[in-house]
């Protein structure tokens, strides 16, 4: 993912079995990661979430997470 920076090495992968069963939907915001932004994201498909997520930091703050971080802050 992108030239940003990335605070871990190690990126694991999301399986079908990992994933909330909820019928709510999931949120994640820039500020929950000490970013002094607005931006929000809320989908119901945890993959969704992290890429719409993973695309707005790396974009706009330069900052890889991995998806495992992402979704370990759902959980």
């Amino acid at each position: 993912m992108g030239n940003g920076v990335n605070f871990f090495e190690e990126e694991s992968s999301i399986k079908k079995e990992d994933t909330p069963s909820r019928n709510s939907k999931l949120m994640l915001n820039c500020k929950s990661f000490g970013f002094d932004c607005n931006f929000t994201t809320s989908e119901k498909d945890l993959e969704k979430i992290i890429e719409e997520f993973q695309e707005h930091t790396n974009s706009e703050h330069f900052t890889d997470f991995p998806a495992g971080i992402l979704k370990s802050s759902l959980l």
